[in-house]
Formats: C-alpha cells, sequence, structure tokens
C-alpha cells in the first residue's frame, strides 16, 4: 500500500511487523547514503528475527550491505563473504520465482564475490522472471564492463538507461 509508510511513521521499530520493518527500510534505502542503508540493513535484522526464513528480507539485507561495500570500495572479508551468500542461497531457495532476490544474488557475486559467471546466470534468469524490471539489465551492462566487454556494455546501457528517466536512483 502506498500509504503504509505514512501508517506506521511515528512508531517506533519495536511495534513494527516483518513487512512494516522492511517497507520502513525500502524508505530508508532512497535516501542513498551510507547510513541509510547501514539503518535499512538492521531494520531488516530485526525483521529476520520475526521472521527467519523471509526471503525478501533476507535479499534486502544482503542488497544494503552490497551497497555499502561497493560505497566503499570494499570487499567482505572471507567470513562475510560466506555468510553473504549463504543468505542470498536462501534467499533465492525460499523464493526461486522472485526477480528481485535473484537479481540481489546476482549483484553479490559480480561486485563482491567475483563470481562473473555466477552473476550472469542469475542477473539473465531475473530478467527472464520478469522482462519489465530494467535493474537486471543494468546490472548485466555493467557485468559486460567488468567481462571486458565494453561495446556489448554500451549497447545494453543505452538501451536500458533511458527507462531510469524518472527513477530516483538514476545511473
Amino acid at each position: 500500500n502506498a500509504r503504509d509508510g505514512e501508517r506506521f511513521a511515528a512508531l517506533p521499530d519495536s511495534e513494527l511487523g516483518a513487512s512494516e520493518l522492511r517497507a520502513r527500510a525500502a524508505r530508508e534505502f532512497y535516501a542513498a547514503t551510507v547510513e541509510s542503508h547501514e539503518r535499512g540493513a538492521a531494520l531488516l535484522t530485526r525483521a529476520l528475527q520475526l521472521d527467519p526464513g523471509d526471503a525478501m528480507s533476507l535479499a534486502m539485507r544482503v542488497h544494503a550491505r552490497t551497497m555499502v561495500l561497493r560505497a566503499r570500495f570494499e570487499r567482505p572479508d572471507p567470513e562475510e563473504a560466506a555468510r553473504l551468500e549463504a543468505e542470498a542461497d536462501a534467499a533465492v531457495q525460499a523464493a526461486p520465482r522472485a526477480d528481485f532476490v535473484v537479481m540481489v544474488r546476482g549483484v553479490l557475486r559480480l561486485f563482491k564475490l567475483g563470481d562473473l559467471a555466477g552473476a550472469r546466470r542469475d542477473l539473465e534468469r531475473a530478467e527472464r522472471l520478469d522482462a519489465g524490471l530494467a535493474y537486471p539489465r543494468l546490472w548485466r551492462g555493467v557485468l559486460r564492463m567488468a567481462e571486458g566487454d565494453a561495446a556489448g556494455a554500451a549497447r545494453t546501457l543505452a538501451e536500458v538507461l533511458p527507462r531510469f528517466e524518472a527513477d530516483p536512483f538514476r545511473p
């Protein structure tokens, strides 16, 4: 519901359920700062305490941590990399047809695990699940750059970037 954020905006985190915590975390992500992503990740940790196997909460937390690591130009230490990979895999296992969940694992593989083949499989799968979702195609353009295919990246990005005209995270 478009008004959910307003409905529970004044409530403390401790009074929110898992879905409301996810919504609050998503709202934090739109601030597009390291601090807002860290706050969003903390909200998702609380959501996972309430609903431990929730695929979307797992995927959103992995996504938040991946974006923080990207912003800081850091790679996760081996222990954190294993945890992020396990959470991404658990999310995909719990919701194998959720395009965002599959895409998040692909982005993690691309940026933090160095698994370009796995990233390609996940991003192509996310695109097959919902051809209308622009983000997997955007990340596939970035993947092509990582693979050294500048011409392919330029074609893919030229195709997809116009779809982000009104997006607050416009690349």
